[in-house]
């Protein structure tokens, strides 16, 4: 992926069931760190505010090099309101050290931020729903290197599926 300047609108993501709101989409790709954490925290743009805890916007260096993006929101994501802090945040953690780098040194998010029920796989429409904040957290870290954690994270940075088994490794 190219870096996406931070004025830049959010691009859009796959070919969605439902088109995403342009309007919507370009007013969030203005916002700053405040307000669109603020926004990801009272969205309700699909149904997966209805049962979440919270809303789980990202964390981590907002200036890193590096930035990780997960699939959603587990269990203890949903219970504290943070990314991979439950069992796949150690395995994260472990990855990061085998890397030379730690959470201070990263920036954490995920396609959607909120939870699925029963921890599905979040739908297109979801993923599509909640692009615009992805893409301005993009857009406001500037990392060098961006790695899609999975298929669903895939999707959402490419907007294409991929096989994950086969994209493994890939530049």
């Amino acid at each position: 992926l190219r870096p996406v300047p931070a004025t830049s609108a959010a691009p859009a993501v796959g070919i969605p069931a439902r088109p995403v709101d342009p309007e919507r989409a370009a007013r969030i790709a203005t916002l700053d760190w405040g307000a669109l954490e603020a926004e990801i925290r009272a969205c309700t743009a699909c149904p997966l505010h209805r049962t979440r805890t919270q809303a789980v916007p990202g964390v981590g260096n907002r200036q890193a090099r590096w930035m990780f993006v997960g699939e959603g929101p587990g269990r203890e994501e949903d219970r504290r309101g943070e990314p991979f802090v439950g069992p796949a945040g150690k395995l994260l953690d472990a990855m990061l050290f085998a890397l030379g780098l730690d959470r201070t040194r990263v920036y954490i998010a995920n396609a959607v931020k909120c939870r699925p029920p029963d921890n599905r796989t979040p739908t297109p429409e979801e993923i599509a729903v909640c692009a615009p904040f992805l893409f301005r957290q993009i857009a406001l870290v500037r990392a060098r290197v961006l790695v899609a954690l999975g298929r669903p994270a895939a999707f959402a940075l490419l907007g294409e599926e991929i096989k994950i088994a086969q994209a493994r490794g890939q530049i």
